[in-house]
């Protein structure tokens, strides 16, 4: 008897080492993207496969700090997708909130997850969120994130840089403002500056109040 134990453990120990010669996801996944080919020579701890799991998905969008500070862990929203059929809004919790804002977009990351049971909810679709009613009225402005920079002197929040017209020559004069939402690359402007103004999109973070500038014309 025992020397059909031992026969027993030595087995099962020569049966580990065969087992690591094959990859098992731990659930039914979808495979992203493959980092080995048959006849590979496979190193201990390579990866050789980054898969998903569908069964539950992550919306993930940017909120400036005016529209984070509303939010909070737990709270459900309404995400809409483009998905055939009537169901074409899931509801799911706020899981995750940064702590911080982004240094070069200065909006904060929000996640939330979805139950996706029919695996619709594909990896990098587009879909709307619905975070209350910060919509953006229409006469507000809307600038590039690049445009936006710190007041200077030490103060708080946002400011632009404006274009003013002295002597027939454009001069870039830093202007505080108020934000709104995020559109996409833009941000909406709520105080600060009025519709029809020209704003510095490009290099603003090396200006300084009241410096000669190069106006572009639109394409």
């Amino acid at each position: 008897m025992a020397k059909v134990d031992s026969a027993r453990q030595q087995l099962a120990a020569q049966e580990i080492p065969l087992g690591d010669t094959s990859l098992r996801a731990p659930t039914d996944a979808v495979v992203l993207s493959r980092k080995i080919e048959v006849g590979t020579f496979a190193q201990p701890g390579m990866v050789g496969f980054t898969v998903a799991s569908l069964g539950t998905v992550k919306a993930v969008f940017s909120v400036p700090d005016n529209v984070v500070r509303g939010l909070s862990l737990g709270r459900v929203l309404p995400v809409t997708a483009e998905l055939p059929g009537p169901d074409v809004e899931r509801r799911g919790p706020i899981t995750s909130i940064a702590p911080s804002a982004d240094p070069q977009s200065r909006v904060f990351q929000v996640e939330v997850t979805l139950p996706n049971p029919r695996g619709d909810l594909r990896l990098g679709m587009i879909v709307t969120v619905a975070v209350g009613d910060q919509g953006a009225p229409a006469p507000y402005p809307a600038v590039p994130l690049s445009a936006v920079v710190r007041p200077g002197g030490g103060s708080t929040g946002y400011a632009v840089f404006v274009l003013e017209d002295q002597a027939g020559k454009p001069i870039a004069r830093r202007r505080p403002v108020v934000l709104g939402d995020v559109l996409g690359n833009r941000i909406v402007v709520r105080e600060g500056v009025r519709l029809g103004e020209r704003v510095v999109v490009s290099g603003a973070t090396l200006l300084a109040d009241g410096q000669p500038v190069k106006s572009m014309p639109a394409p």
